[in-house]
C-alpha cells in the first residue's frame, strides 16, 4: 500500500495489480491443482473468501477453465484520472470523458490479443502539446503497441492520416477506428508497422463515448 514515491497512487495501483496478477497466475499453475481442494476449505474456514458456490460448484466449473487462454489474456486496466491531494487526503480523480474511450477498447470487444502484433508510432501533426500521447493511450486499450511519440515533421496537418510502413490486415480497421486516412509509404527497415500522425481535426472534434477514438 506504500505510495510515498513520484507516482503517488498510480505507482500503488500498478504493485498491486502486478501482485493480484501473479497470484491469479499462480492460481492457475499445474502445481496448485492438487492443493485447491485445501485451499479453498482454508479460505473458507478462516473467512476470508464469501461465495454462494460450493467446492462443487467450483470443481464443475473449472473444468470449462481454459487456463493457457486465461493466463495469455489477462489484463488489468486503471481508470484514467489525475492524482491530486484534498483536506490532506490523497485521492484519483476519475476522467470519465477519457474512461469511455478505454470502456470502448476494453468492454465493447475492441481490445484482441493479436492487436498487441501490431506496432504503431504515434506522431503530433497539429502542434497541440500532449495530443500524440492521448492517442497512444487511447491505442493501447485496443491492444496496440505503441512504440514512440514524438513530434511529426511539421504541425501543419489539417487531417489524421495513418502512414502505412509495412502492409498488416490490421491497416483498415485501425484508420477507421480512427477516423484517418491511409497513405502507403514503404519502409521495410521502419520499427514501427505504421506511424498515425494526428491532425487538426481532432483537435475540434468533440470528445466522447460517439467518438470511436
Amino acid at each position: 500500500r506504500y505510495r510515498h514515491d513520484w507516482k503517488g497512487d498510480f505507482g500503488r495501483i500498478e504493485r498491486q495489480q502486478k501482485l493480484l496478477n501473479a497470484l491469479a497466475r499462480k492460481a492457475l499453475s499445474f502445481e496448485m491443482l492438487g492443493s485447491l481442494h485445501k485451499l479453498m476449505v482454508q479460505l473458507q474456514k478462516e473467512r476470508l473468501v464469501f461465495t454462494n458456490f460450493t467446492l462443487a460448484d467450483a470443481i464443475f466449473l473449472s473444468r470449462f477453465l481454459n487456463r493457457d487462454d486465461v493466463k495469455r489474456n489477462l489484463r488489468m486496466y486503471t481508470m484514467p484520472g489525475e492524482d491530486t491531494t484534498l483536506n490532506g487526503v490523497s485521492y484519483i480523480i476519475p476522467d470519465y470523458e477519457e474512461t469511455a474511450y478505454m470502456v470502448a477498447g476494453v468492454l465493447r470487444g475492441g481490445f484482441h490479443p493479436d492487436n498487441g502484433r501490431v506496432k504503431i508510432e504515434v506522431a503530433n501533426g497539429c502542434g497541440v502539446s500532449g495530443i500524440a500521447d492521448t492517442y497512444a493511450r487511447r491505442l493501447s486499450y485496443y491492444g496496440f503497441q505503441v512504440v514512440e511519440t514524438a513530434n511529426a515533421d511539421n504541425f501543419e496537418y489539417d487531417k489524421t492520416v495513418l502512414v502505412v510502413y509495412r502492409k498488416t490486415p490490421f491497416d483498415s480497421k485501425i484508420a477507421e477506428l480512427i477516423g484517418a486516412g491511409i497513405v502507403p509509404q514503404p519502409h521495410v527497415d521502419a520499427i514501427a508497422h505504421m506511424k498515425l500522425i494526428v491532425g487538426k481535426d481532432k483537435v475540434e472534434m468533440r470528445r466522447g463515448a460517439a467518438e470511436p477514438i
